[in-house]
């Protein structure tokens, strides 16, 4: 991929990566790589003595791509659709009292996240909570190109 990223592909990329996955983007020339779980284990379970040169290579890649400041980790949109903040912020910014201190009181008890997932659907806050996800997921995004001075092209 040549620079600027182009920020639809990269977000319609990251739409698509299993549990598991993270995918990296090359400082230098934009290239993205989607490393798995399966793929880190490798480094750490694999007696490489015994292995071909071409899975030696792979897993030297994958040990590059994880140590090198060239590669960057892009963040997780699963990763964002548990986080606390990011539902904190949707629930000030689109609900109104008293409904917004039950939520709150959810949001932060413990074991009260699936009831407040379940409170969101009663009160049909599925949509503007999944269109909020969506913009908060595309600025972390454009926010972690930004911060490691990759160009970005909307």
């Amino acid at each position: 991929m040549v620079l600027p990223v182009s920020l639809p592909q990269l977000m319609s990329e990251l739409s698509i990566l299993s549990s598991g996955e993270s995918l990296y983007i090359h400082k230098p020339d934009g290239d993205f790589c989607v490393v798995s779980e399966e793929d880190v284990s490798l480094l750490c379970d694999v007696d490489e003595t015994i292995l071909p040169a071409a899975q030696i290579a792979f897993i030297d890649g994958i040990r590059h791509i994880l140590i090198s400041d060239d590669w960057i980790d892009m963040p997780s949109k699963q990763a964002m659709s548990e986080d606390p903040a990011t539902l904190e912020a949707f629930t000030r910014a689109k609900v109104k009292p008293p409904l917004l201190q039950q939520m709150l009181k959810l949001l932060y008890s413990s074991n009260g996240s699936q009831q407040l997932l379940d409170l969101m659907s009663d009160e049909d806050l599925d949509e503007p909570w999944y269109e909020y996800q969506k913009e908060a997921f595309r600025e972390a995004v454009c926010d972690r190109l930004k911060a490691n001075n990759i160009p970005h092209a909307t």
